[in-house]
């Protein structure tokens, strides 16, 4: 497969590994409580205030979970009330939302043309071992011989041309989705390592955690995020942030990155970036992690 230029950073697929939340695009079918869908989609990890925003069609269909038990009502005389179907485990739920992410993907032209002799799971699968098994240096690349030169090559090294050009296409050609893809590939990386991982795919939290580190504090990382689309940058940076954060509440942010510096700034260049859909909950979810930090700090 023939090499083109300015190829896209892999993470949306291992994002959301990251998310990074979450790369999909099986759809939202229209109904009438699409807007309450779109909602549950986008509600932030923290408790924030929510909004609601219309979507266009295309975008994911998010199965709806009862939240609350229905009230008990008597069955008219000669009639029986069927009793409720226990609820899905939200993880088995997660693997769903996946499967169908693929399968979207599978019937998509630009796939099949792409993937002759595969499947976009089978693929999926190959690059998230490829990316867990060699993780960069996620902070002080300066420190370690040849760490930059290693971190500035590290997609291309571990994945490779063909990989990367896939990558690139779906990028391209999902773009209109590319919030929902995140926030489902980053809610699937997050998971955690205690819960089921069908197959071990899923990667473990501390090979999350470097990824983030990696694209948010090293020349390596961050200068592929510069040269990506800028939607794609501001999102990514943002879900590592919540990877970071999460880490540091933990006890696990081993390399000490500091938040501060990038949350400040990305906080202001997606509250510029006109064509987000929910960039007030972006801003709202980084306003919060930013008083963490802060009041820890006195």
């Amino acid at each position: 497969m023939a090499k083109k230029k300015g190829l896209s950073n892999p993470i949306i697929l291992f994002l959301v590994i990251i998310g990074l939340a979450g790369a999909g695009a099986y759809y939202f079918w229209q109904s009438d409580n699409l807007q309450e869908k779109v909602q549950k989609m986008i509600s932030p990890p923290l408790d924030q205030p929510k909004t609601a925003e219309d979507q266009e069609k295309g975008a994911y269909e998010i199965k709806e979970e009862e939240t609350t038990k229905q009230p008990e009502v008597a069955a008219p005389e000669g009639q029986q009330i069927e009793e409720p179907q226990p609820q899905e485990d939200p993880y088995a739920q997660m693997e769903k939302e996946m499967a169908e992410y693929f399968s979207y993907l599978d019937g998509r032209e630009y796939i099949r043309k792409l993937l002759q002799k595969t499947d976009s799971y089978s693929r999926f699968k190959k690059v998230i071992r490829k990316l867990a098994a060699s993780p960069p240096t996620p902070s002080g690349e300066s420190m370690v011989k040849g760490g930059i030169a290693r971190n500035a090559t590290h997609f291309y090294r571990v994945l490779g041309r063909d990989d990367l050009f896939l990558i690139k296409e779906i990028i391209s050609k999902e773009r209109k989705s590319l919030e929902f893809d995140l926030k489902m590939f980053y809610r699937w990386a997050t998971l955690g390592d205690s819960y089921p991982n069908p197959e071990n795919i899923r990667p473990k939290s501390d090979v999350v955690y470097r990824y983030a580190g990696f694209l948010l504090d090293t020349i390596g990382g961050r200068a592929y995020l510069f040269r990506r689309p800028v939607a794609i940058r501001l999102l990514v940076s943002y879900y590592c942030v919540l990877i970071v954060h999460d880490a540091e509440k933990a006890g696990k942010n081993t390399y000490g990155i500091d938040l501060l510096p990038s949350i400040k700034i990305l906080k202001e260049e997606i509250g510029n970036y006109p064509e987000f859909k929910f960039t007030q909950e972006y801003v709202d979810q980084l306003n919060i992690i930013e008083d963490y930090y802060e009041q820890n700090r006195h």
